[in-house]
């Protein structure tokens, strides 16, 4: 009996249940809590919590100018959570440059605005199986959401390698409500090195920066780890800001992923009306899938 059968039944009207309906009924509760632990069931989020005062101003839009939720210290740089424009950023500053790491929308926290997010579904839909996902990189957690709500039922490992980045997201972007969570604190490049083969379906790796601490994301050691710990029929989406004339990361991330990998593409963020220009800085996604043998 399908879940939707049941559903029909418990929502009928014009008669009352027969006692042997509702021992039907009552007979396929293990079942159904056997279905509902292994698969799931569609997932949604709520808007997050805005601070007062003027909480419902900000929401309404009367309020503009950015609401700083919380500072902190994280290495050389100073991270700050932030509210803006109907979206909660994680904003980076160091040597009088601002980065912001990440955004989601205050409304719809599986929501950011940047579109490069929705191409790491390409990995999910190349993949054989979606039971396991790795994730390198946290942030605001966007994709982690979008993943458990479009693909029920899939666990996800995320790999952080800054504890207070961890509890930025904990505190202000609802971390810990995302089903089928576990969070590791570790250095993405050494835990994929220690994972045991086929550990994962999918890989989505989300953690680079102009800065030396992500130079071991970048070295053929760490594509190889990926490609060892992806089951066959696997696939994996990198976020890359670079060009597209032939020089930088996206180049370099291409050619250690072309060494291991199959069907290696490179997917450019672009405007619908934006010329083209093979030098402008952007989001690049970068795919690749794994063999079936």
């Amino acid at each position: 009996m399908s879940l939707c059968g049941v559903a029909s039944w418990l929502g009928r009207c014009g008669s009352a249940f027969s006692d042997d309906h509702i021992a039907l009924v009552e007979s396929l509760l293990p079942s159904l809590g056997i279905s509902r632990a292994s698969y799931g069931l569609p997932v949604g989020y709520d808007a997050f919590n805005v601070p007062t005062p003027g909480g419902l101003l900000r929401q309404l839009g009367f309020v503009r100018r950015p609401v700083v939720l919380a500072v902190e210290r994280i290495g050389d740089a100073t991270v700050e959570v932030r509210d803006r424009d109907g979206f909660r950023e994680m904003v980076a500053r160091e040597n009088g440059t601002e980065l912001v790491w990440t955004r989601a929308s205050l409304r719809d926290p599986s929501e950011s605005g940047w579109p490069y997010i929705e191409l790491f579904h390409l990995a999910a839909i190349q993949a054989k199986a979606r039971r396991r996902a790795l994730f390198v990189g946290s942030g605001g957690a966007v994709a982690l959401r979008q993943f458990a709500r479009t693909y029920p039922g899939l666990a996800m490992d995320l790999v952080e390698r800054e504890a207070r980045v961890i509890d930025l997201a904990r505190a202000w972007y609802d971390l810990d409500e995302i089903p089928g969570l576990t969070i590791h604190i570790a250095d993405g490049a050494g835990f994929a090195e220690r994972a045991a083969p086929s550990s994962w379906d999918i890989a989505v790796i989300d953690a680079f920066d102009a800065s030396d601490s992500t130079e071991a994301l970048r070295q053929p050691l760490f594509f190889s780890a990926l490609h060892r710990s992806l089951r066959c029929g696997g696939a994996l989406a990198v976020n890359v800001i670079g060009t597209l004339d032939g020089h930088g990361p996206v180049r370099d991330i291409a050619k250690c992923l072309a060494r291991s990998f199959q069907r290696v593409r490179v997917v450019p963020v672009m405007e619908a009306d934006e010329e083209y220009s093979p030098s402008a800085l952007r989001n690049v996604v970068l795919i690749a899938s794994k063999g079936e043998q």
